[in-house]
């Protein structure tokens, strides 16, 4: 938790960038800026720092340096980006003028941006988080909902929100190849996307097979090892 508070301080967290594939085009389409606590003889992954800094009530100051460090990084470089947010951001209610702020500073325009946001935030009640959501939306950013299929999915809900695009989570795609169940789920979840206008990130696509299955699908972007590892700089994985 300490290391965690201190590592937002001297801003120790980095974004770490793995890239998503548009299918069709067998091209790069965006990069996903994940989080990593930079430290002097190691770099940590979110696996080990995530939950103590939500019990400490720090995510929200994770998510503030990975926008600013995002967006200085494709301030110099050309194409788009995914940055994540939760709902401790969603109820903090700092990201419209937050955003919008940043994007000025770097000169970011808002349709290079995609924000992840967990399937749990478009299953809230709250009418404020969703308008939120559409607000930000308004002012030109893509939404995404990310692990979709980790919860008791509400697909109804998700009528309420401008949804760009929707993530399946990896537990569906990465037996994809094998799997019947994991392939009826994968089915209705790309019909339920099409229905909406939104298109389709398959996560954990880690080996050709999955790659081949997530493709015949029509699945249009796929993400995971097989595509690319994250890593510190976007020049690696081109």
């Amino acid at each position: 938790m300490d290391r965690s508070r201190e590592a937002i301080t001297q801003e120790l967290f980095v974004p770490y960038f793995q890239p998503i594939l548009e299918n069709e085009k067998n091209k790069i389409a965006k990069y996903e800026c994940l989080a990593r606590m930079n430290l002097a003889t190691e770099v940590i992954s979110p696996a080990k720092f995530i939950e103590p800094a939500k019990l400490a009530g720090l995510l929200s100051g994770i998510t503030r340096i990975m926008v600013d460090k995002s967006f200085s990084f494709f301030a110099e470089k050309e194409g788009k980006f995914s940055v994540n947010i939760g709902d401790y951001d969603i109820k903090e209610g700092y990201l419209q003028k937050f955003l919008n702020y940043k994007s000025n500073k770097y000169g970011i325009d808002p349709s290079r941006v995609t924000l992840e946001i967990l399937e749990t935030i478009s299953l809230q009640d709250s009418k404020e988080s969703i308008s939120q959501l559409n607000e930000l939306k308004k002012m030109g950013f893509t939404l995404a909902i990310d692990d979709f299929g980790t919860e008791n999915s509400n697909f109804s809900r998700l009528l309420d929100i401008e949804v760009d695009y929707i993530k399946i989570d990896g537990r569906f795609i990465k037996n994809l190849d094998t799997d019947i169940n994991s392939q009826k789920i994968t089915t209705s979840i790309v019909a339920f996307a099409r229905s909406i206008g939104a298109k389709v990130i398959a996560e954990f696509v880690h080996t050709e097979a999955v790659f081949k299955a997530v493709k015949e699908l029509g699945i249009e972007y796929s993400q995971g090892y097989f595509i690319g590892k994250p890593n510190i700089s976007t020049e690696l994985l081109r």
